[in-house]
């Protein structure tokens, strides 16, 4: 009878939810008790702004869609903008190599990480605190641990530290990227689309663009577009609609303050000025 068995060697992992909740916070709020934990607490600012320092680093200003993690064993600190004061959900967690999770992702580095909604890891973080409010029993205590595991997995996995990937393969992703915004943008792709076509956040696209391209993706998909505007204002006389829908804007009015932002005219000034 053929079959197979095999023994299973992992690292054992236990996560520990201990607490959370969602605070509203008033204008210049500060967090006024122990600001040294025994565990980790992972914040999503769900509106508005703040400041946020981890001891030895700069103050970052962190928005809607980031995430901040207090560390076990440092202090940290962290204060509600003035004027738009954040909503943060939170979530305590303690357990059996935890720190080695985290020490393999980007939060080991700068305990902070931002623009990640729309992520795997954003959504079930998400999908974990809403699930901690369900009513106990076996199948929700169940369903926690499964979204805390896959929660942790999506974060190693979207957002691995410095040391991995490797520097050839971040080159690949990046070409990959610019292959994709130069053979979608004139059917109107976004920055989302291209994470999702390489299964990456936009937070990591962020950080390959501005390593590679020094500058953001959006920024080198505007470029892209309106330098082929300009070409086109130049070189034809197509109506600035059928041009505006050529570089992937689904109307004229976006697609000319767009060009007059970024060529500093009108595209009809533009066109008149440089005419061949």
């Amino acid at each position: 009878m053929n079959g197979e068995y095999r023994t299973l060697a992992t690292d054992s992992i236990e996560a520990d939810i201990l607490f959370y909740g969602l605070e509203r916070c008033r204008p210049g709020h500060v967090f006024r008790g122990n600001n040294i934990r025994s565990n980790y607490v992972l914040h999503f600012i769900l509106q508005g702004q703040g400041e946020f320092a981890v001891a030895n680093q700069h103050l970052t200003t962190l928005h809607a869609g980031d995430i901040f993690l207090l560390p076990k064993g440092k202090p940290a600190f962290y204060q509600a903008d003035q004027s738009e004061p954040w909503t943060y959900f939170w979530i305590g967690f303690n357990g059996l190599n935890i720190d080695t999770i985290l020490e393999k992702t980007k939060l080991a580095q700068r305990y902070f990480l931002k623009d990640v909604q729309g992520s795997r890891f954003a959504n079930t973080l998400t999908q974990l605190y809403q699930a901690l409010h369900n009513e106990y029993g076996l199948a929700n205590d169940l369903h926690i641990k499964a979204l805390t595991f896959e929660m942790f997995f999506n974060l190693l996995n979207e957002f691995p530290g410095s040391k991995s990937p490797s520097h050839n393969q971040t080159e690949l992703q990046f070409q990959a990227a610019v292959n994709y915004l130069k053979a979608n943008y004139q059917a109107g792709c976004t920055v989302t689309d291209l994470a999702h076509y390489l299964a990456l956040s936009r937070s990591y696209v962020y950080d390959l663009f501005k390593r590679y391209a020094n500058s953001s993706p959006q920024q080198f998909l505007t470029r892209q577009r309106m330098e082929d505007a300009k070409q086109q204002l130049i070189t034809t006389a197509l109506p600035i609609k059928e041009i505006a829908s050529g570089v992937g804007y689904s109307d004229t009015y976006t697609f000319s303050k767009a060009f007059k932002r970024y060529a500093g005219a009108s595209p009809n000034a533009y066109r008149q000025q440089n005419r061949l």
